[in-house]
């Protein structure tokens, strides 16, 4: 009885908000925490913000993203400086990183990534541009990523 309580209300729910198959973007709370979400994401999305990136340049930032424990922790950002603001915005987005916008905007010498700071800020967290996630809690210097608090 429950069960089917909770699958009427999860229904109805859904009616109300974007639960359909199209869905692409997840909100905040139901951001890719592991690599096995990703796998997840990566199987059943369609039309996200990471098909922005060519096919090369999405294997190289999908290659590159590093999980820790609950969280992101790190990826290498070349690519997502050939985008726009905001589509770089929304693929961090998806990672609950879009936080990070405006360090892998910095090299942009575009006024938008000026507009996009403000969208992009969250709470304070202790992210080094500049640095690559190599082992828990460690950071090591490698120029084109970010590690991330979650390292």
């Amino acid at each position: 009885m429950l069960r089917t309580n909770l699958l009427m209300l999860t229904a109805t729910l859904c009616s109300y908000t974007a639960c359909t198959s199209d869905a692409q973007e997840p909100g905040p709370s139901t951001t890719i925490q592991s690599a096995e979400e990703l796998g997840t994401y990566l199987r059943t999305a369609h039309g996200s913000p990471l098909d922005r990136l060519g096919t090369d340049a999405r294997q190289r930032f999908l290659d590159s993203l590093t999980f820790g424990e609950h969280e992101l922790s790190g990826f290498q950002y070349a690519d997502l400086q050939t985008l726009p603001p905001d589509d770089v915005y929304q693929i961090l987005r998806l990672f609950g990183a879009e936080r990070t916008a405006p360090m892998v905007l910095s090299k942009h010498a575009n006024d938008n990534a000026e507009k996009l700071a403000p969208r992009a800020r969250g709470p304070a967290r202790d992210d080094h541009e500049g640095y690559s996630c190599y082992s828990p809690h460690n950071c090591m210097k490698n120029t084109g990523w970010i590690c991330m608090a979650g390292c």
